[in-house]
Parts: structure tokens; C-alpha cells; sequence
């Protein structure tokens, strides 16, 4: 999902025009949030070590030496630009399914450029921000979803609903 969100925030109406009936509607979006995504298929084929390979050359076609323009088209970094809408990188620093390097390398090649990026790192997360055994998210799931919500507000240019506490449980 996070992936998908980033291609969709960060490619332009021309680079996937698809059917042809929908030309006059633009897929623009005022900002991104990734939670955990992919963001280069090509680093993260090789930091695996080739042990996920078959997700990728299912989904891309090939390995990257068989299908290299596919691994630069399905990644997201591939797209930044300075005038990029607003992301927000939500990302597990125990994540083995898809590492903090993804997040790191899109904050990285944003900052780069000068492409406007948010990187919120979650101590003690796996994928999903399931906490590793014996351990507390760092800030607290709660708190990550807050800041989602908050970033999202502000690029919607509209104010945040007041919060209610939760109700006492039972």
C-alpha cells in the first residue's frame, strides 16, 4: 500500500496514461503517506540478498540484470522531483520485510533535490508496526497515527477535528 500510494503521489498524469476515456481526468494528489513501502525495487532486490527474488521477478518481470527498466519504473525514488508533492515516510526500524533503508533512501534523494519529506522512524517496529516481543513502539502507535492524520490535515489546508479522549474500557 505504501508503495502504491508513493507512485501514485510522485508520477505524473503522462507517465502511466492508461485508458484513454479517462485522459481528461488528472490522478493528481496534494501529498503522500507511505507506511513501510517499497521505494526502490533495485536496492531492496540486492539488501535481500536475492532471498525475496521471487516476489520481485514475479511482479517486475525478471531479476533486475533481466528486466532493469521495470526495477526504475515500479520505484518511487525514480519520480522525485523538487516540485514533488509533500511526503510523509512512516517506517519500522525493525522492519525485515521491507527495511528502514527504503524509507531512507526516498528521504534521502528528496532532500537531494529539494523535494518537501517527512521521516518518522518507529523504534522497536516490525512491518505492520507490530511491536518486537517484549518491547513499546517508539513513539506509540497511537502517536504515529496522530502525526498521519495531522500531516494529512495540513496539506488538505484544513483544520484538524478537536480530539476526544477515548472512552474508559470496561
Amino acid at each position: 500500500g505504501g508503495h502504491l500510494a508513493l507512485m501514485v503521489g510522485l508520477t505524473g498524469d503522462d507517465d502511466f496514461p492508461g485508458d484513454e476515456a479517462l485522459r481528461e481526468t488528472s490522478a493528481k494528489v496534494k501529498f503522500t503517506v507511505s507506511w513501510y513501502g517499497t521505494t526502490d525495487f533495485l536496492a531492496h532486490y540486492r539488501a535481500s540478498g536475492r532471498r525475496i527474488g521471487g516476489v520481485f521477478t514475479t511482479l517486475l518481470g525478471g531479476t533486475p540484470e533481466d528486466a532493469p527498466q521495470a526495477y526504475k519504473e515500479a520505484s518511487p525514488v525514480s519520480y522525485v522531483e523538487k516540485t514533488s508533492v509533500p511526503m510523509l515516510l512512516c517506517q519500522g526500524a525493525k522492519d525485515f520485510v521491507v527495511p528502514r533503508s527504503q524509507a531512507e533512501i526516498l528521504a534521502a534523494r528528496a532532500r537531494e533535490v529539494g523535494a518537501p519529506v517527512e521521516y518518522l522512524l518507529v523504534a522497536n517496529a516490525g512491518h505492520n508496526f507490530r511491536p518486537l516481543r517484549g518491547t513499546t513502539l517508539r513513539p506509540p502507535l497511537a502517536e504515529v497515527q496522530k502525526r498521519t492524520a495531522d500531516f494529512m490535515f495540513k496539506h488538505l489546508g484544513v483544520k484538524a477535528p478537536a480530539t476526544q479522549p477515548a472512552p474508559a474500557g470496561k
